[in-house]
């Protein structure tokens, strides 16, 4: 995953970027090829558009999004109510860094997902000491619970690790799957 600035319809913004890959012995049996992009502002990290590019076995799937303060639209036409300053699923891993990360603490964040419009609640549930290939961290364990939507797995969901330092760095996510949890660990910060 990493993050680039561009620009959209004129405008500056951020391009978050994450691409989900298997290799070697595992593409002989089920080869995933999956590229997310994400496009907030500059000044506000409010959603603009998503596109999401699915390659997985045999099914191959890409949807994009438009986001806007009235509707969501799909690039297939259809069209979903919108709100203020929402963000999609990928945003959100950044849009995290933003708050007053405390233990105990509850957030909800505007979100679209999954043709779903509505609050992405963020749980700040315990500090601890996590390792991480880029080194070790005080980090807040967080857990963000969308359960109208299918994302974040079907077994207990999604949980995410940021650094206790001022930048709230996203350093672990662990997903949990039908088949099994999906680990991501920071290895280096450009």
């Amino acid at each position: 995953m990493w993050v680039e600035k561009d620009t959209l319809q004129g405008m500056e913004v951020y391009r978050i970027i994450s691409e989900e890959r298997t290799e070697g012995f595992f593409n002989l049996f089920f080869k995933v090829e999956d590229r997310y992009d994400s496009w907030v502002r500059v000044d506000s990290f409010c959603s603009c558009r998503f596109r999401k590019k699915i390659q997985e076995g045999r099914y191959k799937n890409t949807v994009e999004i438009e986001f806007g303060e009235e509707k969501v639209r799909y690039s297939d036409g259809r069209e979903y109510p919108g709100r203020e300053c929402m963000v999609d699923l990928l945003s959100s891993i950044y849009y995290v860094r933003l708050l007053p990360l405390e233990v105990g603490k509850t957030f909800y964040i505007p979100v679209h997902a999954d043709e779903i419009t509505g609050d992405l609640k963020i749980e700040v549930v315990e500090k601890e000491r996590v390792r991480v290939p880029w080194g070790e961290f005080e980090a807040f364990r967080v857990k963000p619970v969308l359960p109208e939507t299918k994302a974040f797995g079907r077994k207990g969901g999604l949980e995410m690790w940021y650094s206790d330092t001022p930048e709230h760095i996203p350093v672990k996510i662990k997903m949990r799957t039908f088949f099994g949890s999906l680990v991501f660990l920071l290895e280096r910060r450009n």
